[in-house]
């Protein structure tokens, strides 16, 4: 039988790192005075560490960031 077991986890690591949409469940800033809470917004993360442990850095964007992946 074969399954669709979903995204590797080296595929969810690559996405992580491109512009994409999600819904902002807790605020979140997107400008010096500007933070959008229960609506969609782009982020594109950054992860610092190695494969021990580490985090991941987040930049949010109201809008759809223009000549970004």
């Amino acid at each position: 039988m074969r399954l669709n077991c979903g995204p590797s986890a080296e595929e969810k690591y690559k996405a992580k790192q491109q512009w994409h949409q999600i819904f902002a469940l807790w605020p979140r800033r997107v400008g010096p005075r500007t933070c959008i809470w229960l609506a969609n917004v782009w982020r594109k993360g950054e992860y610092y560490g190695d494969s021990l442990g580490g985090f991941w850095q987040f930049e949010y964007s109201e809008n759809q960031p223009i000549g970004e992946g």
